[in-house]
């Protein structure tokens, strides 16, 4: 141990009394011997000090632990030091601490957003995720020219699925029905759960007759065999982003022309068309 306190010849009991101080605080078992020690070098009570002296005495053996402790060379072992040790690791221990739960809490507060998008049961967009993602491309649409084409499907019969095979079955098939329209589109396209066993497809840049040719070919992909899942057939309603100034119009449209898909006979595609001169018209 480095001692950095300067002591004057004049106080050669000084720094005994330091020595045998720091002995007795650093081993119990020589507590003894430093009080013998300081007790021949300091004299018998006040028999050689005086009251200034003691004073000082006092404050400068303070020092020089004080110095004894923030000398401590690095060599010495840890089992000697490991409370100064700890004490300078605990800033860094806590740095980290305070990383690791930073890190933890960005990545619960992504799966929370995750959840708050989806739907738990099929993994697709839910209704709110949806109407921002058509709102947003409507508006880049309207910035671009491009046209974009708004699906709406539902699954025949399903509540008749739910009735004879159970909502166990039915909610397998409705993730078969997800799975096999998730498939069928491009990754720029977005798919949606916006209802019960309502369905809801966009279409990016992508106008009407291209649309519909998606369309049946993901009706013909739901109605083949499902091997142990009940059969399900699904109707489809099409609108593009040309019929509609707004989110909320292009869906009217498109409910119309699923409404008459199911009207037909179910498991068919209807596309709505809106010339300004007329009416709405839906066309097979």
């Amino acid at each position: 141990v480095h001692h950095a306190t300067a002591v004057t010849p004049l106080s050669w009991r000084l720094n005994s009394q330091a020595h045998a101080t720091d002995a007795a605080t650093s081993d119990p078992m020589a507590s003894a011997v430093g009080r013998k020690h300081a007790a021949k070098t300091t004299g018998s009570k006040n028999s050689r000090t005086s009251p200034v002296v003691r004073v000082w005495l006092t404050a400068a053996v303070s020092v020089t632990r004080t110095v004894t402790v923030t000398t401590i060379p690095a060599s010495v072992s840890s089992a000697n030091c490991s409370p100064q040790r700890q004490v300078m690791r605990a800033p860094a221990s806590a740095t980290a601490t305070v990383a690791v739960l930073r890190r933890e809490l960005s990545t619960t507060m992504l799966e929370l957003a995750g959840l708050a998008r989806c739907d738990p049961l099929t993994g697709l967009l839910n209704r709110r995720s949806f109407d921002q993602a058509l709102a947003s491309e409507l508006e880049r649409c309207v910035r671009s020219g491009g046209t974009c084409s708004l699906l709406m499907c539902d699954l025949d019969h399903f509540k008749a699925i739910n009735d004879l095979h159970g909502h166990a079955s039915g909610d397998a098939v409705l993730e078969r029905v997800a799975g096999d329209l998730l498939a069928g589109v491009r990754a720029i396209d977005t798919v949606a759960r916006v209802g019960g066993e309502e369905l809801a497809l966009l279409l990016i840049d992508c106008p009407k007759t291209t649309a519909k040719r998606v369309a049946e070919r993901l009706r013909r992909q739901v109605a083949r065999d499902p091997g142990d899942l009940p059969a399900v057939t699904i109707s489809i309603g099409i609108a593009d982003s040309s019929l509609a100034g707004d989110a909320e119009e292009l869906l009217a449209y498109a409910d119309r022309a699923l409404y008459a898909a199911k009207r037909a006979g179910r498991n068919r595609v209807r596309c709505a068309t809106a010339p300004p001169d007329r009416p709405l018209e839906l066309a097979a």
